[in-house]
Formats: structure tokens, sequence, C-alpha cells
């Protein structure tokens, strides 16, 4: 049994922070089409949301392009994986086109 835990907003000066607890309480209330339209209204780029083929349980949230292919580097320097192309075919056993885009 886990002890329960109260997740608050904090000032630097580690004092709760009033000011923002009333404005996450007044955004609360708000219907989902105003809660849709004031994130659209501040965010031109849509969000899109996608599932990795080699995990199901994994979802990720893209909000642009990254204007790379799979030819690109690897993140995670490595010698079994200088691409991501590499890494999807020897790592996950899915093979993709160098040219596909991220």
């Amino acid at each position: 049994v886990l002890p329960p835990y109260l997740v608050v907003p904090l000032t630097k000066s580690d004092e709760l922070d009033w000011k923002r607890l009333r404005i996450i309480l007044d955004e609360h209330t708000r219907t989902e089409p105003e809660r849709k339209s004031a994130t659209e209204s501040i965010s031109p780029i849509k969000p899109r949301l996608w599932v990795p083929v080699y995990d199901p349980n994994v979802t990720y949230i893209a909000f642009d392009r990254s204007n790379l292919t799979c030819d690109a580097p690897f993140p995670y320097h490595s010698e079994d994986y200088p691409t991501y192309a590499d890494y999807m075919q020897n790592k996950r056993g899915y093979a993709v086109s160098k040219d596909a885009p991220l």
C-alpha cells in the first residue's frame, strides 16, 4: 500500500502557489470544446499520435515533421546502429528504406 500524495505547484520559495492553483481550478471548469479551442488557438501545429510497429503499448506525440530520413545518424551513437534504418533492422527486425521519413 502506497501512502497518498498530493501534487501541487510551488513557488520558487517552496510555498504553495495559490495564484497558479486558482488558474488550474478555473481552467478545469472549461468544457471540452472550450479546452480544445484554447489549445488550437495557441498552437498552429496540430499534434499527431503515433504508435511504433515494434511496441504497440507505447504512444508518442509528434508536433511536426523532423525532416529526417531513416539514413540519419542514430542518436545513441553505437557501432551496431549507425543509422535509424540499421537500428530498426538489427534491433527490431524491421526492414525500412533508408530514404523513408522519420
